[in-house]
């Protein structure tokens, strides 16, 4: 979808005609600028809104979050915990995953990227703010975790197949700390490969946190032409890895107390079955181990494949489970 054509960037404040190609190669001097005295976004002297930074509400490793007030509305500031770490490419990222995921027929499923600005000698951005739980919160309330279960991850697959077949994009950070639930209703019809999917469900799921994920070629099919999370993942990371992304997810889930407790013996078996590469699942070591760390340097090897974790398989193995909700034509 991207990457054989030019595209503009002017939406989210940057000047300028890029393909994919060219995204690491954007220069700070042709985005947003930040007026901190007058409180202004101006994108070549032009005014773009104006931008009030309140307080902060998140800090991580790689970058805070404040609330801020652009013209009107109230939006999610990032900025990077040093200069050095610029937010440029992860911005264009979420950007490109937003745009992508909306024209697909998946809206609101990432925040929506407003400016891209530099801030002294930062680059920051400003994005949509969405209200929602995160995922122990929902399972701590939910009646029917099975159920909410298996719509999560069916949203979630119909989110990764997508951006991976138009974008050739992994989030390469895909846990539960990085997901909201909206107590909204949601209906997704989107194609691909041949098939148009259709999902009824009574809750949405939003996708935070670009900051480590990676879009691959094309042509040179494994070798990223767009690599986040420099220092951490190494540089030559085949992009995408088949199953990485929902592998990092239900590990993840399967880590949480709430679901190890909640969940019945059939999910549990269901899960470890997607977890399953060649006679050995993974699910036993993800309720064994709660964090994260040992199933990312598990992917990291750059031959990691996981079939059963495979957006498209997953889908197929949840048609009778959401029969009704879930349909392929």
């Amino acid at each position: 979808m991207w990457s054989s054509k030019p595209f503009s960037l002017q939406e989210i404040g940057i000047d300028g005609v890029y393909t994919i190609p060219t995204i690491p190669m954007i220069e700070t001097s042709s985005i947003t600028k930040y007026d901190a005295k007058k409180k202004t976004l101006l994108l070549k002297g032009h005014l773009r809104s104006t931008l009030v930074i309140e307080h902060e509400i998140d800090h991580g490793s790689y970058g805070n979050v404040y609330v801020a007030k652009r013209d009107e509305t109230y939006v999610l500031v990032k900025q990077p915990r040093m200069d050095e770490m610029n937010l440029l490419q992860e911005a264009v990222l979420q950007h490109l995953a937003h745009k992508t995921l909306e024209s697909e027929g998946l809206v609101g499923a990432i925040p929506k990227v407003y400016d891209v600005f530099s801030k002294g000698e930062s680059v920051c951005f400003s994005m949509e703010r969405i209200y929602g739980y995160s995922i122990p919160e929902w399972f701590f309330t939910t009646k029917t975790p099975d159920t909410d279960l298996l719509f999560l991850v069916a949203q979630l697959a119909l989110i990764l197949a997508v951006l991976e077949t138009h974008l050739n994009l992994d989030h390469r950070d895909l846990k539960h700390g990085n997901l909201l639930v909206k107590k909204e209703p949601c209906l997704i019809k989107t194609s691909f490969q041949g098939h148009t999917w259709t999902l009824q469900s009574p809750f949405t799921v939003v996708v935070l946190d670009f900051g480590f994920a990676c879009l691959g070629s094309e042509i040179l099919r494994g070798k990223p032409l767009v690599n986040l999370g420099d220092g951490v993942l190494p540089p030559m990371d085949p992009c995408p890895k088949e199953g990485r992304d929902m592998f990092h997810l239900l590990t993840s889930l399967l880590g949480l107390p709430v679901l190890q407790q909640s969940l019945s013996k059939r999910l549990h078996e269901k899960v470890d079955a997607w977890l399953l590469l060649g006679k050995k699942s993974y699910g036993p070591m993800a309720r064994r181990w709660s964090t994260e760390n040992w199933s990312y340097l598990v992917s990291s090897q750059p031959d990691f494949a996981i079939p059963n974790c495979c957006p498209l398989r997953i889908l197929q193995d949840l048609l009778p489970e959401l029969k009704g909700a879930l349909t392929r034509t």
